[in-house]
């Protein structure tokens, strides 16, 4: 007898694996069709609105006069006209969703009328080209439905966290080196990058420096040299005057008024930015050491070391000897923007003495008892004379600041805030900027340091490197430092 023979009525498993591989193909090749019919229809209907919408729009100007405000553009909301009360869209149109199609952003309609409201656009985005439609996003404006709008690209440069990136978003990153971040912006940090400014000359000890708000147009003058002026933020700079041993140099604002000490001679001021200078036979023949100006170069304030502090308030031309304060060794001297507040200090090796202050363009002058009596350096004030700052150093191996915000009634030693200079630093003169919160201080021999927050905290300019600094100024703005050192040419930063 023959054996049955069995029959399989299943599927293999070879079998039911193609069955179902074909399965999924078919159903992913329906979903996509889906999908992308899905977007088409989307697409179309955005079309359709941004039409419906520049129609409306057009009948709203006949109407009314002018295109809607930004208020009014609501989707899904009518659009009424407020003079004629007829009704425009009885729901302005809102974008289909999902709206990220394609390359779409997360976004419905978006109108935005000009200032005058005689104009407007309004964005859309397709994620495919139709007819005149670009693919990606698009505008509708008086005279298109249609106008393709670039991509937009995010933009951080100059940018930190919290800064707009020009595309409707934040940035995130941090600031580059020698930059601080500040709301959103990375702004120079002061005394970072230092830049040798080579067309000045080589100055000898002791120079003195001036400059304008944003220190683009500089002065400045020195022992056994010329008066220097640079129009350029100190890239190129003309000789002027003839090479005496000029001590300090104050100007106007502008800088169109100069006024310059030099040892046992006149005083000598210049109308039209140091071309040509007049030496003021009233000012006497005296050891001048620091002089100061108001904005407007009127007034002017000189020390005489072993002698008074004089005044002139018509630019030099005359002068008035300030007897109230004695005879003493002046070095310092600063005033406020309208020269009606004035400080001054004794100093030099050996001498301690109160800082001495006048609100009278220098016709009384009273002791600043609280300031201390010490060996006072250098002065510093805020162009409203309600910040106040002086340094200290030469009686002393350690140099302190001290700070003053109510007009030199009391006083706060920065040393005990942060400031720190090493052992042996002398601190040689300090210059703040006329909000008094940018600070830079030099030390002779040693560094400069800045603050740029009243003093509260300091940073030592490493990059400037330590080395025999005398004298440098923060720009009344407080954007830039002019420094010059012995033997040296001129150094700005940033």
């Amino acid at each position: 007898m023959l054996p049955k023979l069995k029959h399989n009525l299943g599927f293999t498993f070879v079998e039911l694996s193609v069955v179902i591989v074909i399965i999924g193909v078919v159903f992913s090749l329906t979903i996509a069709s889906v999908s992308a019919i899905r977007t088409n229809s989307r697409d179309s209907q955005r079309i359709a609105d941004a039409k419906v919408i520049h129609t409306a729009l057009e009948m709203y100007r006949a109407n009314e006069g002018v295109y809607p405000p930004a208020a009014a553009f609501v989707p899904g909301e009518p659009l009424v006209g407020p003079t004629s009360g007829l009704t425009y869209l009885k729901a302005i149109p809102s974008n289909p969703m999902p709206w990220t199609d394609g390359s779409c952003a997360d976004s419905n309609y978006v109108y935005t009328p000009s200032e005058n409201q005689f104009s407007y656009t309004v964005d859309y985005c397709v994620a495919k080209a139709r007819g005149e439609v670009a693919a990606g996003n698009n505008q509708v404006t008086p005279g298109a439905v249609s106008t393709a709008v670039a991509a937009c690209v995010p933009d951080c440069t100059g940018k930190c966290t919290g800064g707009d990136d020009g595309c409707g978003g934040t940035c995130t990153n941090d600031c580059d080196a020698g930059y601080s971040c500040s709301a959103g912006t990375c702004s120079a940090i002061l005394g970072y990058a230092w830049t040798e400014q080579t067309g000045s000359d080589v100055l000898p000890y002791r120079a003195g420096l001036a400059c304008n708000s944003d220190c683009s147009v500089i002065a400045a003058a020195a022992t056994g040299r010329q008066v220097y002026i640079s129009s350029d933020s100190g890239v190129t700079w003309t000789a002027r005057n003839s090479s005496y041993n000029w001590r300090s140099i104050a100007g106007s604002a502008d800088m169109t008024k100069l006024a310059v000490t030099r040892d046992y001679k006149n005083v000598y001021t210049s109308t039209n930015s140091g071309v040509s200078w007049t030496a003021r036979a009233d000012s006497g023949n005296n050891y001048w050491w620091e002089i100061t100006s108001s904005a407007d170069g009127a007034k002017l304030a000189a020390v005489i070391y072993n002698g008074y502090i004089r005044t002139s308030d018509d630019s030099g031309v005359t002068w008035a000897t300030s007897t109230e304060a004695g005879i003493k060794k002046w070095q310092s001297i600063t005033s406020s923007s309208d020269g009606t507040i004035i400080i001054a200090a004794p100093g030099g090796y050996l001498v301690s003495d109160y800082i001495y202050k006048s609100t009278d363009s220098g016709s009384t002058w009273s002791e600043l008892t609280n300031s201390g009596s010490r060996g006072w350096s250098g002065l510093a004030m805020s162009s409203d004379g309600t910040t106040m700052y002086g340094c200290t150093g030469l009686i002393s191996s350690y140099s302190h600041i001290y700070r003053s915000t109510d007009s030199g009634a009391t006083w706060t030693d920065l040393n005990t805030l942060g400031f720190d200079p090493g052992f042996n630093e002398v601190l040689w003169d300090i210059s703040t900027s006329a909000d008094g919160v940018k600070l830079v201080a030099t030390a002779h021999n040693a560094y400069m340091y800045t603050s740029s927050d009243s003093g509260t905290t300091w940073t030592r300019c490493d990059n400037a490197g330590s080395d025999a600094w005398n004298h440098a100024i923060v720009s009344p703005d407080g954007t830039r430092i002019v420094a010059a050192r012995d033997q040296d040419y001129i150094y700005t930063s940033p």
